[in-house]
């Protein structure tokens, strides 16, 4: 079950001091083949991404699934623009 959810591992925070690089990350996480996600919400960087990440991967899923395309006509681009409305 685990295996069929859309998943990103997100990194916030980042606009802190001391914290682990961008490249420690990648180089522990980069192997499990999740994507990664770095953000701060302070400034408004890498907010948005992850959530956009989750919608693909979830219409990915849908689309295998029940057939989006080429049963209801139901575009990746489509899906997304719906999932903002």
């Amino acid at each position: 079950m685990f295996e069929n959810l859309p998943l990103v591992i997100q990194f916030s925070k980042r606009n802190l001091k001391d914290i682990i690089s961008e490249r420690a990350v990648l180089e522990r996480w980069k192997p499990t083949g999740f994507p990664i996600a770095f953000s701060s919400a302070l400034y408004g960087k890498g907010v948005r991404e992850p959530f956009e990440e989750i919608l693909k991967q979830t219409f990915l899923r849908l689309d295998a699934l029940n057939g989006l395309k080429t049963n209801y006509s139901i575009t990746e681009e489509s899906f997304l623009m719906l999932s903002q409305s």
